[in-house]
């Protein structure tokens, strides 16, 4: 059986309305000649028929097109940039994580310089124990910071403070404490002990005018320094506590600076305050005096 041909009522039926609009402009465009007209209406109808096919296989195929070549370097750069910093950041955790596990040291059998112990017995000072043995860090000599840190991983004496103090302090209490700086002035600040905790740790906080000290013995004297090997001796007068801050290059007999030793999952959490800028709180002072 053969194709059906195509007639003036099935172009009738493909759109309303726009097939009548065709028949006008045509009849209008062959003035009355019927022959004419025909012929037009047939060669325009075909000619918009096949233009919307042409058309319909155009956008086709702008929907299938594969991306182009710099789109897939842009994705390949970016995943390159995403792996380059996460490498960088854990090749610096790691890093940091070494720097915190340095812990000093001290020497066998330290002692207390002569010159810091004849004057702790004439403050008719008793019951004498070495604190810490520390490396003096950036952060402790920041006025800004204002305080020193004694971490708990670095405490030698852990029974310096008694045991009703120990409970005062590590429940939030602030504590007076007197300070004598090292020679030659041997200068004494009225201090404020108190306890700070981090996410890992725990570390004891010398505050309040610890940045008196550091402007006169870091600042303008130039005697503490970034680095120097420090020991933080306690003792009691009238059972007040009272500290020494002691040099150890000035200390002869300590036996020399001491050593610094890798110890895993030592945590002195001094490298990570100078990158929280953490600063302790100011409590009330007693006044500084010379």
């Amino acid at each position: 059986m053969g194709a059906r041909k195509l007639t003036i009522e099935d172009l009738k039926n493909l759109d309303d309305g726009w097939f009548d609009k065709m028949v006008e402009k045509t009849k209008k465009d062959a003035r009355g000649n019927d022959e004419l007209a025909q012929n037009l209406l047939t060669e325009r109808v075909l000619n918009d028929f096949f233009s919307s096919i042409i058309k319909k296989k155009e956008n086709t195929n702008k929907c299938v097109e594969t991306p182009k070549k710099p789109y897939k370097k842009a994705v390949k750069l970016a995943k390159d940039k995403v792996f380059k910093a996460k490498s960088y950041s854990r090749n610096n955790s790691k890093k940091k994580v070494m720097r915190d596990q340095v812990i000093m040291v001290p020497p066998e059998n330290p002692q207390l310089p002569a010159d810091f112990k004849a004057r702790i017995e004439a403050m008719n000072g008793t019951n004498i124990k070495l604190v810490i043995h520390k490396k003096v860090y950036k952060t402790d000599l920041n006025v800004h910071h204002e305080r020193i840190s004694l971490p708990r991983t670095q405490i030698i004496s852990k029974d310096f403070l008694r045991p009703e103090e120990a409970e005062f302090v590590h429940s939030g209490g602030v504590m007076d404490c007197k300070l004598i700086g090292p020679r030659p002035y041997y200068q004494s600040y009225d201090l404020k002990l108190r306890k700070w905790d981090s996410k890992t740790s725990w570390s004891y906080a010398l505050t309040t005018k610890w940045p008196d000290f550091i402007r006169f013995y870091a600042i303008e004297e130039e005697i503490v320094k970034e680095g120097d090997v420090v020991q933080i001796w306690s003792f009691r007068r009238n059972s007040r506590l009272h500290m020494a801050f002691v040099k150890v290059e000035d200390n002869a007999a300590g036996g020399g600076g001491g050593d610094e030793r890798e110890e895993s999952g030592a945590s002195t959490h001094e490298e990570r305050e100078s990158s929280t800028g953490t600063s302790y709180e100011r409590g009330e002072s007693s006044g500084t005096s010379h």
